[in-house]
């Protein structure tokens, strides 16, 4: 079964919690890694995102 995780974070933390979500997934095998980023109009922050899809 093909599985989703998506990561979700501003650029100081993407790094860690991404690396952190791969070593928690280093037992499956992973098909593929999609990034996004996303700036707020507002605040002018960058949100970064990953989804990785995964087999369970």
């Amino acid at each position: 079964m093909i599985q989703t995780r998506v990561v979700s974070e501003y650029l100081k933390d993407f790094q860690s919690t991404l690396n952190q979500a791969l070593r928690d997934l280093r037992n499956q095998e992973i098909i593929d890694v999609k990034f996004a980023v996303n700036k707020e109009s507002i605040t002018e922050q960058e949100t970064y995102t990953a989804m990785i899809l995964y087999k369970d």
